[in-house]
């Protein structure tokens, strides 16, 4: 046996185990579940400061077009 060989044993074994549906179901609810959750509670400040600058933004941008529209037509 070489290590080839076994490498690919341990591997189609590894993915056996993996498809089935308990594990699934822990991989899931164990491990990727608290990661996304956790990513979210970090990232949902930026996410609100972004939006609050898009948001001012286009408030601006608005504004200005009035503004020279009101300018061109008097």
């Amino acid at each position: 046996m070489n290590l080839a060989t076994i490498t690919t044993s341990i591997l189609n074994n590894v993915k056996i185990e993996l498809e089935k549906e308990e594990n699934v179901r822990l991989i899931k609810e164990d491990l990727l579940k608290p990661m996304i959750q956790h990513t979210m509670d970090e990232l949902y400040p930026y996410f609100l400061k972004c939006m609050v600058v898009v948001m001012v933004i286009l408030l601006f941008l608005i504004v200005t077009v009035f503004l020279n529209l009101k300018i061109i037509l008097k």
